[in-house]
Formats: structure tokens, sequence, C-alpha cells
């Protein structure tokens, strides 16, 4: 047993996480120890801070291929006391001093994902792969005084995997059935589906990114509103306008959505500055609102019908766990399966991908692996993350 956990490996940790929407952090307080079939986690506490507006801008030309490298470099370290201000406001609501904590796991945002080579780049970096995340965990060692563990992508970017989805590994603890085909199914800002055949194995599953989630929908509600409203709250928007079943035809043509899995995307490709385009064409109502939405049921669906075998549940988490519209949208495209959402599974699901962190950091200070090489493409599987002490 490594010597950041002690001999019975019982942990208490903290999960921070933010998603593709970047609409803020996520922080989950968890007990951890090992159980005689798979790993028991207990969560403790949940807390989640927005981030600044003018911070959430300067992400948005990030992930526009705007922001300079002296912006990017002074992010990293802003978004390290953002995240560890997070995690000191999640021990403030379990009522815990950070001598308590065995470790922290930090996702970080990421701001670039470039799985595949970027055709037309740089010759410095032609043919290169890669993926950053920002949110220098120094700052939160040093803030917490505890180990850190993060950069979870880079090992399975090594082996030759795309370094996505990172989550299903604890999909696969927390939501495997012996008897009932699971698609679980992540709307973020970026759509994400996992696999778990009924009785399957961890060799077995399959996952890879949908497309888009809520990332289109939420440009196109700020359009909207002229800035008023940051997502579609509630589906209302979607919800009281057709679908332009042209654009709808055109958006379905995007070639991503054709690649066999494994693979991955982010705000490189569904990103806002294409809903600007098409708002800048004339698709100015509520009707490229219900066209986007509409755009990521359609994508889910489908991928599911290309890629993946029975379905008898689809869980649902995310942003768009929370949107009816897009709930009911989903349910009328999987006319087969019964959607759910995390919490009738007795999950929290805001903290759910925070929490799969704590999960992901645990296993890393274990000596673990915990990608999932069938659902990334890396060679083998692999231990994952940076560990830096205070």
């Amino acid at each position: 047993m490594p010597e950041f956990l002690p001999p019975d490996g019982r942990a208490t940790a903290i999960g921070l996480m933010s998603g593709t929407s970047a609409d803020g952090i996520d922080a989950a307080l968890v007990d951890l120890w090992p159980g005689e079939a798979r790993l028991e986690i207990e969560q403790r506490a949940f807390r989640s801070l927005p981030y600044p507006a003018p911070v959430r801008d300067l992400l948005f030309r990030c992930f526009d291929d705007r922001a300079t490298v002296c912006e990017l470099c002074l992010l990293n370290a802003r978004l390290g006391e953002l995240f560890a201000d997070t995690a000191e406001a999640v021990l403030r609501e379990a009522g815990l001093e950070a001598g308590a904590l065995s470790f922290v796991a930090s996702h970080g945002q990421t701001v670039w994902h470039q799985p595949a080579p970027l055709p037309g780049a740089h010759p410095g970096v032609s043919g290169t792969r890669g993926a950053l995340q920002i949110a220098e965990a120094a700052v939160i060692a040093e803030r917490l005084r505890v180990p850190v563990v993060s950069d979870f992508r880079q090992q399975d970017f090594a082996l030759g995997g795309q370094g996505a989805p990172l989550v299903p590994y604890v999909d696969y603890l927390l939501l495997s059935d012996p008897e009932e085909s699971r698609a679980v199914q992540n709307l973020g800002g970026i759509g994400n589906v996992t696999y778990l055949r009924a009785g399957g194995t961890q060799e077995e599953i399959i996952a890879f990114d949908t497309g888009p989630g809520n990332a289109l929908m939420d440009a196109a509600a700020v359009l909207l509103t002229s800035g008023a409203q940051v997502c579609d709250w509630d589906g209302r928007l979607a919800a009281s306008a057709p679908v332009d079943a042209a654009l709808l035809e055109r958006l379905l043509a995007e070639p991503y959505l054709r690649e066999p899995p494994p693979k991955s995307t982010g705000r490189e490709l569904f990103s806002a500055r294409r809903v600007r385009e098409l708002w800048d064409a004339g698709h100015t109502s509520a009707s490229l609102v219900s066209t986007l939405a509409q755009f990521t049921v359609e994508t889910v669906a489908a991928a599911y019908r290309e890629w993946l075998g029975p379905v008898d549940t689809v869980i649902v988490g995310g942003g768009g766990a929370r949107n009816p519209e897009l709930l009911r949208r989903l349910q009328a495209a999987l006319p087969g399966a019964r959607v759910r959402r995390n919490e009738d599974y007795g999950f929290d699901g805001d903290a759910k991908e925070a929490v799969a962190f704590a999960v992901l950091g645990y296993e890393t200070l274990r000596g673990r692996p915990s990608n999932v090489p069938s659902a990334t493409g890396a060679s083998r599987p692999a231990v994952q993350g940076k560990v830096c002490l205070p």
C-alpha cells in the first residue's frame, strides 16, 4: 500500500471537477475504503462555486483559440486558487479541517482537447495529439497541505489513447448490473456515454463522446436572451419553438458523428463560435435553441443505434438531466429504453463527476490502473494522474 494511504485503505478525499459547460467548480467530499466485492464510496458533502464572470469569459476565449499564451499561463494559476477555494468551501460544509483529508483529486479545467492530429497545424507540432487541463495543482497542494492528484489524461495519451472518456471506470463500479444493460449518458457541455452490458466485464465497456451536450444550446440561449440566460432554463426556449428540419439535417452531416469509437471531442468542434455563425446567418429565433436541442438528442440516439447493443435503461447525468424538454425528447427518440436520472439510483447527479475524480485519484495512490482501453484506444491499462506534494 503506498504511503499516501493508511494500511486499511480508508481515505477521506475531495474530488474537484469543472466540465465542458465551464459554469463553475464542483467539489465532493467522500470517504473511500476497499469493500469485499468492490470499492465502497460514501459522499459526505458537496459544494459548487460559479466562475467569476471575467474568468469564464477568458475560458471561452481559450475554447475559441483567442487567448494569448500569457493569459493561459496566468489563468492556470488563477484557477488553482479558485479550485482551492472550492475545496475549502466543501470542508466548511462538512465541518472538517484540511488535516482530515488524505488527498485531493483535481480534474482541472479542459481548455483544449486534440485527440487526433490537427490538420494544417504548425510544422513544429504536426502529427501530435494532446489535451490541456489547467488549475495549478501546486497551488491546491500548498493551500490544503495534502497530496493532489491531477492531470489524469496524459498517461492514456502516452499509450496511444485519446485520454477520454475518463469516467467509465467509475460508471462500471457504481452502475453495472447483472441483468440490465445500461447506457450511462452524461449531458454536460459535450455528451458522452458509457455502455454497460448486462453482466458484462470491465474489458467489455464501450464508451465515447456522442457529440454535443448542452454547449450549443447554451450558446444559443445566451444570444437569444442577450446574455440574460446562460442556458435554456427548464428547456422552455426549446419547447416554445419548432425544429428547423433543414438546419438539423445540415448539422447531422457533421463527419465526427459517423466516426467509430474510440472517439472523443470537445468545444473545439462544438463551439460557441459555430453557434454565432448560425446566428449571423439569420437563425435568430427560439427555433435555433429547439433545433440544437434536437441535434443533441439525435446524436445520442444515432450513436446508440450504431455502436451499442440493446439498452434497457438510459441513466442521464450532467446539466442536461435538469432539462425536462431534453429528457422528453430523448425518451421519444429511444422508445425501447427507460430514461432515468442518477438520482433514481441514489446518486447526487450534480456531484457524480467530482466523486468520480476522487475515486480515480484513490486508484492512482493505490497504484491501480483506472483507464478503460476499450473506450480510449490506449494500448494497455494505466495508472493515471500526477501526484503533487505540498
